[in-house]
């Protein structure tokens, strides 16, 4: 059996290696294709234009599998269509059905993976008796006891709102609930994060209103109410 002759390079027209290539080497091989802009591989496929699955909108796809003419639309038809099935939504409603006592556990478990993982907070987390649930500080504990001392009634990390950055989504659940749409978020210090969310929350859920209390509010409460209040906590460290 004959063999094949060998052809000639269709770079260097130089007699190639074996008989089943075109190019002499690699090197020719890539200059051929740059200077005939050749994709390797063969070809790029023409991809047909489709229809936005939430603005409906004709686009041309980047890639085959693209379902939407831009990251906006992608986030909106997460965040509004397949919103009950997400996740973080899904996480929301279990914690819902949670009783008291359970969530306190989830709680302080939350808290001992937060001590190990970031500078969140030195606060002291934990069940206050007079209370008679969990909270994660002194800043939060002192709050509700005032809040009972002024006979208003509040419930501890009631909801929870799921909040759209971009295409992620956020959960934030206020620290304090005292009526309707009307919650009390107590804030020493804030961490990027929690300054997203903040940012969010009156975009979002606009009929939601939250009271903020900074330091610099504490410590006037703090300062009124430390001596009337029997069960009052003081960390002389932090002079708080």
């Amino acid at each position: 059996m004959k063999k094949k002759p060998r052809l000639k390079c269709l770079m260097c027209e130089e007699l190639c290696k074996r008989s089943t290539t075109k190019f002499c080497s690699q090197k020719c091989a890539n200059r051929y294709r740059s200077e005939n802009k050749l994709r390797r591989g063969g070809p790029k496929k023409k991809l047909t234009n489709k229809e936005c699955l939430y603005c409906k909108k004709i686009f041309s796809p980047i890639r085959q599998t693209s379902k939407f003419c831009s990251h906006v639309c992608a986030g909106k038809y997460r965040f509004h269509i397949k919103k009950e099935t997400s996740f973080n939504t899904i996480g929301v409603a279990r914690m819902k059905k949670l009783s008291p006592q359970d969530k306190a556990k989830y709680a302080k478990s939350v808290e001992k993976a937060r001590k190990f993982t970031s500078k969140y907070t030195k606060g002291i987390g934990g069940t206050r008796k007079d209370l008679g649930h969990y909270v994660r500080s002194r800043w939060e504990a002192n709050i509700c006891r005032w809040l009972k001392y002024l006979n208003i009634n509040y419930y501890y990390e009631k909801d929870s709102f799921v909040l759209l950055d971009g295409i992620t989504e956020l959960i934030y659940t206020p620290d304090l609930k005292i009526f309707d749409n009307i919650y009390i978020e107590i804030k020493g210090w804030e961490t990027d994060n929690s300054i997203r969310k903040r940012k969010l929350m009156p975009w979002q859920h606009p009929h939601v209103s939250i009271m903020y209390i900074t330091e610099a509010e504490y410590k006037k409460i703090s300062k009124e109410f430390k001596d009337i209040i029997p069960e009052w906590e003081y960390d002389t460290r932090h002079g708080r």
